[in-house]
């Protein structure tokens, strides 16, 4: 994969949410990064080889999967709907703070990969919300997955 242009690092600097970062306090950055999925990142010996090829490699980065390809969220969050429809029925890391600290301290630049669309749970659950096929039914992928509509059209494919 081509990076097109570089991360942004902020230096030890602090600031409100909601306020933009003093432009002196950060710095181009270019991640070298390997892919963790939702069960990637949740078991430990996974989670364990993964820091090492990236030590190994002269890696600084980790893309790590907070809402996956088939809308599950591997860990504990304060979200009605996403209990509602399952996406919460499998808490795979029990502490997700514990796990970013871990990384973090091995001074890696965490990357949150969030699948909107792609989300095959809440499709099932909310149908009026999926993305339908010119026939008026749900559209599903190769893989057999529903997706949501981001444009709210309703419409088919």
């Amino acid at each position: 994969m081509k990076v097109k242009a570089a991360a942004i690092s902020a230096r030890n600097s602090r600031y409100r949410s909601g306020q933009s970062p003093d432009r002196n306090a950060l710095e181009p950055f270019k991640p070298k990064a390997l892919y963790l999925t939702v069960y990637g990142i949740a078991v430990p010996r996974i989670r364990d080889a993964a820091r090492a090829a990236l030590e190994k490699n002269n890696m600084n980065a980790l893309v790590i999967d907070v809402k996956g390809d088939r809308g599950f969220i591997p860990f504990k969050v304060d979200l009605p709907l996403a209990e509602e429809i399952g996406a919460q029925k499998t808490i795979l890391i029990k502490d997700m703070k514990a796990a970013l600290a871990a990384l973090k301290e091995k001074n890696l630049y965490l990357i949150a990969r969030i699948v909107v669309y792609k989300d095959n749970l809440l499709a099932t659950a909310k149908p009026e919300l999926a993305v339908k096929t010119k026939g008026g039914g749900v559209f599903k992928d190769r893989e057999r997955l529903r997706w949501v509509d981001p444009l709210g059209r309703r419409s088919g494919l």
